[in-house]
């Protein structure tokens, strides 16, 4: 059972958070919390077509490869 005072996270995601609350950024961020939501929001929606374009990129890689390896050994 869970004792009421044990954090959620583990003890290195609260230091890390803790470094990066403690910069500029983070402090402004924090200071903004829905601006800090348009960057999250933002960040999450571009990484979408971005993770598309990457994956696209390596099957077109993987396939263009495997048809060079099989088309030459001939």
């Amino acid at each position: 059972s869970r004792c009421g005072n044990e954090p959620l996270l583990p003890r290195g995601t609260l230091e890390l958070q803790g470094k990066l609350l403690n910069t500029r950024v983070g402090q402004y961020l924090t200071e903004h919390p829905f601006l800090a939501l348009v960057v999250l929001v933002f960040g999450l929606t571009a990484s979408v077509p971005i993770g598309l374009f990457l994956a696209f990129a390596a099957v077109t890689f993987i396939a263009v490869t495997g048809c060079f390896i099989f088309v030459e050994s001939k």
